[in-house]
Parts: structure tokens; sequence; C-alpha cells
């Protein structure tokens, strides 16, 4: 908080990045969602519940995507499979 700012201000100034972190968790889940779309019209239905619909979109920094897979040895499996 700067040193003659009112406590409402720094409230507003909170609030719109929560505002924008949901709107950017939003996105990178659309683009996920859409990228998950392409990815079960090409693989069996099996495979792409065993290993894509456990992986979350984490965030969007520009074109790059970030996933969280559940664990390292999914991971592993994964890249196994890939």
């Amino acid at each position: 908080m700067f040193r003659n700012e009112p406590k409402s201000s720094l409230v507003g100034r909170l609030e719109i990045k929560k505002l924008l972190i949901l709107y950017m968790e939003k996105t990178c889940t659309n683009v996920w969602n859409s990228c998950l779309q392409i990815i079960k019209d090409n693989i069996p239905a099996q495979s792409f519940k065993t290993w894509f619909e456990p992986i979350k979109a984490l965030r969007m920094e520009g074109s790059v995507l970030t996933i969280q897979v559940p664990s390292y040895s999914f991971m592993n499996g994964l890249r196994s499979i890939m």
C-alpha cells in the first residue's frame, strides 16, 4: 500500500488482480479444452480417459500453456506413449 493511499483503493486493486487471475485461468482452461477436443478426436477413448483427462491447465503466458499432471510417474508414462 502506498503511504497515503486509502485502504479501499488497495482493496479495489486486489479485487481487480483476482479478476484478472480468474480471467487468465478461464482463458488457459479454454485453450486446454480446445486441445483436449483435438486429442480426443484422434486417439482411442480409453487412452484419452487414462492419459489426458487427469491433466489440468495452470496458466497461459503468451503462447505457452503450462499444464499440471497428477504425478511424476504419470508424466513419465505419458512421455512413453508419445
